[in-house]
């Protein structure tokens, strides 16, 4: 859940069980306990060796029963069967992977095979579209120095099977509603916080208002509101999930002043017109993005430059449009759009007067190892010291 400045707060939940990428301390963390207790004290790193191993695909060194996917899903499983069945609940299941380092369990790491996977997206000039973020995350992350597409598709394969092991663990969760009459009855909303560049534009990680990253999936279940099989082509945004949620139960999300939509009534009756908004970071490494149905429009404060995308005749994104003469007055008016948003949340630190305010531009430094990743556990510390051979 990332929670700050306290990781431990219940944040409304009546209970949390907690699985996190770094912790502290053991205490702090249910899965790094549950794995001591079942005799595997010995593995520090459960969900893979970042730092150096980061992007490099990696089989766990759990048994799939003991990784931390299934362990999410055993205790999600645990509450459905436990809970007091007289009120209702609301079940977070959050699932740590896909996110890298991709580290299935066996056999799930052998269920694609890289000379099998796709070639990664690489449009021609695809450096043209890089912001500051995109260098910055190649460079921390150990992949700026050279293309070995043999390793970029077995990354590819080691990431299709991270999900297929969460699909399988979401199929044991519907099968567990099923067979307990609560199926029909039950909203159930499959999403994701990210995509990942994968190699796409020579790019790796998130950050990006690139589809590779800002683009994720969101199937929603509940007969009572969904159609069964309907396909919505509205732009939507996560806001819209607490008055989907709200409404389903019977919530005015009104009262909660949400900029969001209820997405049973929009894709019941969709709107002739939709923009949905994103925002990363402040200040100097900003970006922002105004997105309809026919266009997207970016905003990238550490490179003081727009871009423009027209989602339908270009839906891949190999070329912006911002420079384009006959396209500025689109730029213009996505812009407007966007800073109308902003302003509307009374946000007016990315303005000077009717312009873009510009920062300091980031400098990256030239040095190829300066900024690399180091992300070791901080609990392990104390275990990594070889006597003889660590300084």
């Amino acid at each position: 859940m990332h929670f700050r400045p306290d990781p431990q707060a219940l944040r409304g939940f009546q209970t949390r069980e907690r699985q996190e990428e770094g912790v502290a301390r053991i205490e702090d963390d249910d899965y790094l306990q549950f794995l001591r207790a079942n005799g595997f004290d010995h593995v520090y790193d459960p969900m893979g060796q970042r730092s150096e191993m980061y992007y490099i695909p990696q089989p766990s060194q759990l048994p799939a029963r003991l990784h931390a996917t299934q362990w999410v899903a055993d205790r999600s499983l645990a509450f459905l069967r436990e809970r007091d069945k007289s009120q209702p609940f609301f079940l977070f299941t959050s699932f740590l992977h896909p996110h890298p380092p991709f580290s299935p369990p066996t056999p799930w790491n052998k269920l694609y095979r890289a000379p099998m996977m796709p070639m990664p997206k690489e449009p021609r000039d695809c450096e043209s579209l890089h912001t500051h973020i995109n260098r910055h995350q190649n460079r921390y992350k150990f992949r700026d120095n050279g293309i070995d597409y043999n390793l970029l598709r077995c990354i590819k394969a080691y990431y299709y099977a991270c999900i297929s092991f969460i699909d399988f663990q979401v199929g044991r969760l519907l099968a567990e509603l099923e067979s307990s009459g609560e199926l029909d009855n039950t909203l159930i909303v499959y999403t994701s916080d990210h995509g990942e560049f994968l190699g796409d534009y020579r790019c790796f990680g998130k950050r990006s208002m690139l589809d590779a990253a800002a683009r994720v999936p969101l199937m929603v279940r509940y007969p009572e509101r969904f159609a069964v099989g309907h396909v919505c082509d509205t732009p939507i945004s996560l806001v819209d999930l607490l008055p989907t949620v709200a409404s389903a139960a019977g919530v005015d999300a009104d009262a909660y002043r949400s900029d969001g939509m209820d997405l049973a009534a929009l894709a019941a009756h969709p709107p002739e017109e939709r923009t949905v908004f994103s925002q990363f970071q402040n200040g100097a490494l900003a970006q922002y993005m105004a997105v309809d149905e026919r266009f997207k429009y970016v905003y990238s404060s550490s490179d003081r430059r727009e871009f423009l995308f027209h989602r339908l005749e270009d839906p891949d994104e190999t070329r912006s449009r911002a420079g384009v003469p006959f396209c500025h007055g689109k730029v213009a008016e996505m812009r407007q759009r966007l800073w109308a948003r902003l302003r509307a949340d009374g946000f007016d630190r990315p303005f000077d007067g009717e312009a873009w305010r510009l920062y300091p531009q980031p400098q990256w430094p030239a040095d190829p190892d300066a900024g690399l990743l180091i992300q070791d556990h901080p609990w392990s510390a104390a275990h990594l010291h070889v006597e003889g051979y660590s300084e």
